[in-house]
């Protein structure tokens, strides 16, 4: 704003408007990318990408929410370089992975679970592919503690306010993300309760009540061919698995450490294109 000279409050919001759909729209490529990797076929990563940026609430958010959407992107943007790690086995792409997981936890902390997911799917990938040797141990080992190494390293380049106390003011924030001081109310269900003492489907049924029914649909079928194809997607379609996890993980976090949320479901726009992935292969296969 200092640069381009905007001065009056409407340009100033306008402008920030356009800084963020055009985040955004990064993350929509990105998303295509990561598609096409993952279903072979431009077609299908186009079908997919219409889907991921169709959503009606999330297209109306990528014009005006700072920090949700923001989020969202570089979650999405991480996805791309974590497939193509987890085809090629290339640490240029693990690198990349890790840094953009470092940027999405400076935004939000709750990202750096992508970290540990990586890390599982590869351990899990590895020992599956490759007989269980002491010897080999060491290597996964390896990768985790550099995937790890580097989103931290980027975290703390990204985030300024962690300079003064890396340790204190990173449990800080992962103690203020599961459970946000937060002592406002919320509407849902025709009534006006706490967000402290929300009910365990908050979250599904705000997903449900905003996402059209098409979509809801073939995410349920997708889910579950996923699950029965689990043994198969190990091999041939890894990310699927890591789209599942990516899902269910953080929404039972939530409602096990009984979260605080505020209206809607924006705090976890985030796990949107793991639900795109498993709405596109429930079309696919369908």
């Amino acid at each position: 704003e200092m640069i381009n000279g905007k001065e009056n409050t409407r340009d100033t919001f306008l402008f920030r408007h356009k800084l963020i759909f055009t985040f955004h729209f990064i993350g929509i490529i990105a998303f295509f990318l990561f598609s096409r990797e993952l279903f072979y076929s431009i077609n299908k990563a186009s079908i997919s990408t219409l889907i991921f940026s169709l959503h009606p609430r999330i297209f109306a958010h990528s014009f005006f929410n700072p920090k949700d959407i923001i989020f969202l992107s570089l979650i999405t943007m991480s996805l791309l370089p974590i497939a193509k790690y987890i085809n090629t086995k290339k640490i240029f792409w693990l690198i990349w992975a890790s840094i953009f997981i470092g940027l999405a936890m400076s935004c939000r902390i709750v990202g750096i679970y992508l970290a540990f997911l990586l890390i599982i799917l590869f351990v899990v990938k590895y020992f599956y592919e490759h007989p269980l040797k002491i010897d080999q141990i060491y290597y996964p080992f390896k990768i985790g503690i550099l995937i790890i190494s580097i989103s931290i390293l980027t975290l703390y380049l990204a985030t300024p306010y962690f300079w003064l106390d890396p340790i204190g003011r990173f449990i800080e924030a992962l103690n203020k993300a599961s459970r946000f001081p937060w002592a406002g109310s919320v509407f849902f269900f025709g009534d006006s309760i706490s967000a402290k003492s929300i009910p365990w489907y908050y979250i599904i049924v705000w997903i449900g009540i905003t996402t059209p029914i098409s979509y809801l649909l073939f995410f349920l079928f997708g889910t579950i061919i996923s699950i029965k194809e689990l043994k198969m997607n190990l091999t041939q379609k890894p990310m699927i698995i890591f789209c599942f996890f990516g899902l269910i993980i953080p929404i039972i976090m939530a409602i096990i450490l009984k979260s605080v949320l505020y209206d809607g479901w924006r705090h976890f726009y985030f796990v949107y294109p793991f639900i795109c992935i498993l709405i596109s292969n429930g079309l696919f296969g369908l």
